[in-house]
């Protein structure tokens, strides 16, 4: 949700901003371009580093502190003494466009895998679960970021805005490693309460099956027996 309200927000209030340079339309296109053309190159990359290698925690996290960087150099902040310029302009998005893919590829490849690992299983409706959720949360960040860009932009600018923007790709990353401390430190929890909230709970009349060999003889077969296969 944040990388959508971000790009939301510079959708909004870039034009505004880069206004005063008296750029020909051409040049306008060529910069709000360049956000998504960083993205567009970066995405593939980020999706084979957390296939191969990389955590999406860890991902998502590089992604968020990439971003932050991204919108203090943008405004620029007022907290940098750096004057606005349009080489800074062009550097902070293309550097948005890599933290942006990085966020929006590792956070659906790291919700997949965490429903999964709940217990869902491994084919297409939790595909389309995990996809519904990303892209409510996406749509939501999209229209939470014009909402408030434009209140922003007049009431304290667009430097304080990107500002406040950067602390909430920030928390992300705080949010993030705090998490991932935490199930590094703790990874072993119990099945059920790691489960998904979408999943059906097992009551306890189906905990077990009844199975009658040859001699017709009742067994109680648990339902984790069936799942790993010690029961022919």
């Amino acid at each position: 949700m944040s990388g959508s309200l971000s790009v939301g927000f510079l959708f909004s209030t870039l034009e505004p901003h880069i206004r005063p340079w008296n750029l020909t339309p051409l040049e306008i296109g060529l910069i709000f371009v360049l956000d998504g053309f960083a993205y567009a190159v970066s995405a593939p990359i980020w999706g084979l580093l957390c296939d191969r290698c990389l955590p999406e925690r860890a991902a998502t996290t590089m992604g968020a502190l990439t971003a932050t960087v991204a919108f203090l150099l943008l405004g620029p902040s007022p907290i940098l003494p750096i004057k606005n310029s349009i080489p800074l302009c062009i550097c902070a998005l293309v550097v948005h466009g890599l933290g942006f893919g990085a966020e929006f590829v590792a956070t659906f490849s790291g919700m997949h895998k965490e429903a999964v690992e709940a217990g869902l299983p491994d084919d297409l409706t939790t595909y389309g679960l995990v996809s519904g959720l990303w892209n409510s949360s996406f749509a939501l960040g999209a229209f939470i970021g014009p909402s408030i860009a434009g209140v922003m932009f007049d009431s304290v600018g667009f430097g304080w805005g990107t500002s406040i923007i950067a602390l909430l790709h920030l928390f992300v990353a705080i949010v993030t490693i705090v998490l991932s401390c935490y199930y590094r430190y703790y990874p072993d929890e119990d099945l059920y309460e790691k489960m998904s909230l979408f999943q059906r709970p097992i009551r306890k009349s189906e905990s077990a099956y009844s199975t009658y060999d040859g001699d017709c003889n009742s067994t109680r077969v648990s339902r984790e027996d069936i799942a790993i296969g010690t029961v022919d």
